[in-house]
């Protein structure tokens, strides 16, 4: 049964069920996670409320703290948008489509805060939509692998890939717009192969094309600015290959041996032509100018949220952790974390959570799946190159076909790669270790790895077999929270209150942003489980702000003056949490004993009984 387009219903049925593994695998243990600062600020600002409701320098209730999660069926869209331009530094797409979200589902949870009745948004249907996307990409992969490949092969593993994925899994796990962003990814890259099949075929680029092409564009941009980073890559690949492809350097002789040994021999179909001494047509200007008003299109839709980018009231303080993380000490670190990034796109096991010994055994583990599966993607490779056919050959035009997409993704993928390393070496700004930056070349990844299993699948079905089975545990490891947990984690913090607190609770933390914020919030949101715990029963928090021109000033070493006279003026006994303060302080005058300082992942906590 055709579908049109060339797809048949049996090609299709088994994308639905990839769809459907994705999606459960996406959903496990969904809500369970504890939820971490960046997710506060996509429920924040896609409610339409902002942090400006917390008040800061002075003693608050956790439904004072929590606040900004309340549902109101009053704030709109365009609160939404308002409040995120003034306060942050994200564009607006996808928490204007969370508001909707929340607009549709309505999801509740009623607490009691204070002694009133409060109506909080819910974090696992915050994170379904995030998790619907993620599983909205496996049919996406699938269609645009066939359109730049046209082979269901290759687009069925390309499909499996994204629907195991661990790294695609923990995106999806997110209450944020990364999800979303692939998405648009995926589509830009398939119009690039698209576009540059024109130019290698020497085709006028459909107006349509390059039209589509700058709304996926628009669309990326206007859901996350690291989308600009694919596209800078998928720019330098356009004029990598459109200089390589040009038929006024094909033409020489010696241009056409340097082609058939670094290309994959495409100079082959040219043969006919130099033989009969025929002169080849350069590129079609055209082609060029349609490029061109591709490329300015585009730029137009980015240049409307600069100004926005630019006046953000906190951007400044926002990024600050990216300006400090240099690589001086360890110039070899955001190698790791790259490569780490790469390998967990495909495969993962137990690492966080576990044992040491289970920690050695997967490493063990996986280090031996990556080297054999490089190793016989080689081997497939070299095969291939040996197998070559030219333009005399019916199967020539196959070759090309299978290759040219293969040329395109492979370069936008390494020339990715490059941008991070210059961003990260060049710049000074260490974003390596943040791994959900690394979306900038998820798919491409996952093209490139369909495309290798596919020339393995004829002699080495085991390691397609093996690969796909250690994608399946990645999965299952991301959603257990074995691997990739969320980068803070209150639920330990809270846990060590319960373990050393015998009073009640009052937690500070050092102020600079929202996202401290958020931190604080998540804390408070976790105290929320033990609704019977006595030390938890009435907790009250500050946000000590006191803006730090460089980390390691001394008016973020200690607590401010605010907060010294606040808890003065406490006259019962209290257990006193200090967070992510620089230094220990004494504050026996404040009749504040100090016990110890624990760090968790996203806090620094530091313990102190107060007498009455």
């Amino acid at each position: 049964m055709m579908l049109g387009s060339g797809l048949r219903l049996y090609q299709v049925l088994p994308v639905l069920a990839w769809l459907v593994v994705g999606l459960c695998l996406r959903l496990h243990n969904l809500a369970l996670k504890p939820p971490w600062s960046d997710e506060f600020s996509t429920l924040v600002f896609g409610l339409g409320h902002g942090y400006n409701l917390v008040p800061l320098n002075q003693i608050i209730s956790a439904g004072q703290l929590l606040s900004p999660l309340e549902w109101s069926p009053v704030t709109t869209v365009r609160d939404t948008v308002q409040v995120l331009l003034t306060e942050s530094n994200h564009p607006p797409l996808y928490f204007a489509l969370t508001h909707q979200w929340m607009d549709w589902i309505q999801p509740m949870i009623w607490l009691y805060e204070d002694g009133q009745l409060f109506s909080y948004v819910s974090f696992g249907m915050a994170r379904l939509l995030s998790a619907l996307f993620g599983a909205l990409g496996v049919p996406v992969m699938y269609l645009a692998t066939w359109w730049m490949w046209r082979s269901h092969r290759i687009a069925h593993f390309a499909t499996i890939l994204m629907a195991l994925s661990p790294f695609g899994i923990y995106l999806a796990q997110e209450a944020r717009h990364y999800t979303l962003t692939v998405i648009w990814l995926i589509g830009s890259l398939a119009c690039l192969v698209a576009v540059m099949r024109c130019v290698h075929d020497r085709h006028l680029i459909p107006v349509e094309l390059g039209l589509a092409w700058v709304i996926l564009n628009g669309l990326g941009l206007a859901t996350h600015y690291f989308f600009a980073l694919s596209l800078l890559a998928e720019a330098i690949a356009l004029i990598w290959c459109w200089w390589e492809w040009n038929p006024k350097q094909v033409a020489r002789p010696r241009s056409i041996n340097q082609y058939q040994q670094r290309y994959y021999k495409y100079a082959d179909q040219y043969q006919p032509w130099l033989q009969a001494g025929q002169q080849l047509e350069p590129i079609h200007g055209r082609n060029l100018g349609r490029v061109g008003a591709t490329v300015l299109g585009t730029m137009l839709t980015g240049v409307v949220w600069l100004p926005s980018l630019l006046s953000s009231q906190q951007g400044g303080e926002l990024i600050r952790w990216v300006q400090t993380s240099t690589t001086a000490d360890n110039w070899s670190q955001p190698l790791v974390h790259t490569a780490a990034s790469i390998a967990s796109m495909i495969y993962l096991l137990p690492i966080q959570g576990v044992e040491i010994g289970v920690i050695v055994l997967s490493g063990l583990i996986l280090m031996v799946v990556i080297v054999t599966t490089v190793w016989t993607m080689i081997g497939a490779i070299a095969r291939r190159e040996q197998t070559s056919v030219s333009l005399t050959n019916p199967a020539v035009k196959d070759n090309v076909q299978d290759t040219l997409p293969l040329v395109v993704v492979g370069k936008v993928c390494l020339v990715a790669i490059a941008i991070m390393a210059v961003i990260t070496y060049g710049f000074g700004l260490n974003i390596s270790p943040v791994f959900r930056y690394h979306f900038v070349y998820f798919p491409a990844v996952l093209l490139l790895m369909a495309w290798g299993l596919t020339q393995m699948w004829v002699q080495n079905r085991w390691i397609v077999v093996i690969v796909l089975s250690m994608g399946l545990c990645g999965a299952l490891t991301v959603s257990t929270n074995l691997g990739y947990q969320k980068l803070h984690r209150p639920d330990q913090v809270v846990q060590t209150m319960l373990e050393q607190s015998h009073h009640p609770v009052v937690m500070s933390i050092s102020h600079q942003s929202h996202g401290q914020t958020g931190r604080l919030m998540a804390v408070a949101w976790e105290m929320r489980r033990f609704p019977d715990e006595p030390v938890l029963q009435a907790p009250q928090f500050f946000l000590d702000h006191q803006p730090c021109d460089r980390p390691g000033t001394q008016n973020c070493n200690s607590p401010s003056l605010s907060l010294r006279q606040t808890l003065d003026a406490l006259h019962e006994s209290y257990e006193l949490w200090l967070v992510n303060y620089l230094g220990t302080t004494d504050l026996k005058q404040h009749r504040c004993h100090y016990h110890n300082t624990k760090r968790f992942d996203g806090y620094k906590v530091q313990h102190y009984t107060c007498s009455a």
